[in-house]
């Protein structure tokens, strides 16, 4: 298999899940010496601290745990990558009719789509939303903060923290919300409308299925904050470094009886 991931990056997010460089050391079978160091360079590239150096632990600072979001997005484009380039992927001619929600249908599924074009033209595919059509792939989101049932957690493929984005630099490195001044208002996801917080509640002005609409929102006015599935995050945008512990989205994959083709059911997985 192809590998082209900065192991750096591993080394992080494994202390960070570990929480001691030991630990993680044990884990990906290196010696602590070079943890360190492996953690060190990546805080000289990015001209900050990423731990807090305890006695027995290290814990993340904020500039870590902003860190981590990307760290987490990069190191799965490198798997993805890995696996959609690997050798011997050969895909038959077929349509795909994928049935998805609003957000995945605009946020994720097109970098799906040019992922496995890339390397299968053959696939064409057909997507919407309309859930009372035939599909041979049905995505849909899920409350994270809600208990799955036994069929759904089988269903379930990827997690996805939520994003707080603004086009105000006066924001940009807000770490809490208490930071936000009081005549900001919130355009949400509507996914989240009914785990959001008392303090978010009361200023959301705006709720939409669309990412894309939020993201519009935001970039037309710099006293609109927007909280969306990370996924939606727009390029233009500034990310603020919020982690929001109660809100996150369970993607759900369901595919039909009649589609079988179990190497393009698995690089639609790889690729969420």
């Amino acid at each position: 298999m192809l590998m082209i991931e900065d192991f750096r990056l591993r080394v992080f997010k494994t202390v960070a899940t570990r929480g001691s460089f030991t630990l993680a050391a044990k884990e990906l079978g290196i010696s602590q010496p070079a943890v360190s160091q492996n953690i060190a360079e990546l805080e000289k590239s990015l001209c900050c601290e990423l731990f807090m150096r305890n006695r027995g632990a290290v814990t993340l600072t904020a500039s870590g745990k902003s860190f981590l979001e990307y760290a987490d997005k990069i190191l799965y484009w490198y798997h993805a990558a890995s696996n959609l380039f690997s050798e011997g992927i050969q895909l038959k001619k077929t349509r795909l009719r994928i049935c998805a929600d609003t957000f995945i249908a605009e946020a994720m599924l097109p970098k799906v789509v040019n992922a496995i074009s890339a390397v299968s033209p053959n696939v064409i595919f057909d997507i919407f939303t309309d859930s009372d059509k035939e599909y041979d792939v049905r995505l849909s989101c899920h409350d994270a903060s809600k208990p799955l049932s036994l069929m759904e957690s089988r269903l379930a493929v990827t997690t996805l923290n939520a994003s707080a984005m603004t086009s105000n630099e006066r924001f940009s490195h807000a770490e809490s919300l208490f930071q936000i001044p009081d005549e900001i208002s919130f355009a949400v996801w509507s996914g989240y409308s009914g785990a959001l917080s008392p303090d978010i509640a009361s200023k959301a002005k705006i709720y939409s299925d669309s990412p894309s609409l939020i993201c519009e929102k935001v970039s037309s006015s710099p006293l609109t904050i927007g909280i969306l599935p990370e996924r939606a995050a727009s390029e233009k945008l500034l990310r603020l470094p919020i982690i929001f512990d109660a809100l996150k989205t369970d993607v759900l994959m369901e595919t039909s009886e009649t589609l079988t083709d179990d190497v393009l059911i698995g690089l639609i997985k790889k690729s969420l």
